[in-house]
């Protein structure tokens, strides 16, 4: 909790000033710290229904159910740019070659995304997200990684009918 104090000085009709504090508390929500990124993607696995894996101290994996029975894993990497510690969230969808592919309509569909975009990594069509760690929390997470499962669960099964990943 912090507090803030904003000073203003009142005229009175003797032109005497006094001065007077108002105090607003205002509650932020906690960041996350860096060691808490697999304690909270564990939470959020939990809350969804999903799963929960650490491969490494930089590598942490969360599956996630969607419609139908399916299922989307979600890879989450902490990685380092420019000094400062970025968490990159994404998931596969299916191979960039992958016969009948509109890429334009992909493209389209990046203005409808709040947090991620579909990009061509490793030679897959990818929905991905990438965050300063010192910039994120709880809620954020959660929301990110619930549209970049649900979505790429969706492009997924529009492209190739399947549950590939």
């Amino acid at each position: 909790m912090y507090c803030l104090r904003a000073y203003k000085f009142i005229h009175q009709k003797k032109m005497k000033k006094k001065l007077y504090c108002f105090e607003k508390k205002i509650t932020f929500q906690k960041k996350i710290k860096y060691m808490d990124i697999a304690k909270a993607l564990q939470k959020i696995a939990d809350e969804m229904g999903g799963s929960f894996t650490e491969y490494s101290e930089n590598n942490l994996i969360v599956t996630v159910p969607t419609n139908d029975g399916r299922f989307q894993g979600i890879t989450t990497y902490i990685l380092e740019h420019d000094g400062k510690k970025v968490l990159e969230i994404a998931s596969r969808v299916c191979e960039a070659d992958f016969p009948g592919i509109d890429y334009r309509k992909l493209l389209v569909m990046n203005q409808e995304l709040t947090y991620s975009k579909i990009v061509i990594f490793d030679d897959y069509i990818q929905l991905a997200a990438e965050v300063l760690i010192e910039h994120i929390n709880e809620v954020i997470l959660k929301d990110i990684v619930e549209e970049i499962g649900h979505t790429a669960d969706r492009i997924e099964f529009e492209l190739t009918g399947k549950d590939v990943h």
